[in-house]
């Protein structure tokens, strides 16, 4: 079951971006398109990886047909980068939209850096494993590039809920209309 991202200007969600580490000493990364408050956003929040990761760009394409050097066939791209001096610890999703020509790196941005292209899977979650930087270790990226704002997985949650409040609903209702027998 999904829920869809609340767009409030006053409320703000916790972020569905999160790390895991996992079995082989790296770490499982979950990204959105949203801010660090988790308010959804074509330009994502910058994210702090729980290790360091080498530099560059996964570009994520529309489709197997759509062109590398072109940037009208980019859907989606994930940037890993340093936020100071140091080692690179930083991710930020940058979604497709109406002005992406604004904060997309240009293409020779892209290629004058490491880059990895990657086809976007029509499950609206596209997966990429890096074992770059050692090779025992491996860092699983899941980045959600399914209709934005996301809808994303509650685990049948609210399905559950609204199930159990109509029950109760119906059994308050039995419990206080009038008896139609009494007084006969």
């Amino acid at each position: 079951m999904f829920a869809a991202f609340a767009l409030s200007a006053n409320a703000f969600a916790v972020p569905l971006t999160h790390f895991s580490l996992n079995a082989s000493g790296g770490f499982d990364a979950y990204i959105y398109p949203e801010l660090t408050n988790g308010t959804p956003s074509l330009v994502g929040g910058v994210f702090t990886l729980p290790q360091t990761v080498n530099p560059g760009y996964v570009i994520i394409l529309d489709n197997s047909t759509s062109s590398q050097h072109s940037e009208s066939g980019w859907d989606d791209i994930i940037h890993f980068f340093s936020v100071g001096l140091g080692p690179v610890n930083a991710i930020q999703m940058l979604r497709g939209g109406p002005n992406q020509a604004s904060y997309y790196p240009s293409l020779n941005t892209v290629l004058q850096s490491s880059h990895v292209f990657i086809v976007k899977n029509s499950s609206g979650i596209t997966n990429f494993t890096d074992y770059s930087v050692t090779s025992t270790v491996t860092r699983n990226y899941h980045f959600y590039t399914g209709p934005f704002p996301a809808l994303v997985p509650d685990g049948g949650s609210t399905v559950i809920l609204l199930g159990l409040a109509l029950i109760l609903l119906i059994l308050l209702h039995r419990c206080l209309r009038p008896s139609s027998n009494l007084g006969r």
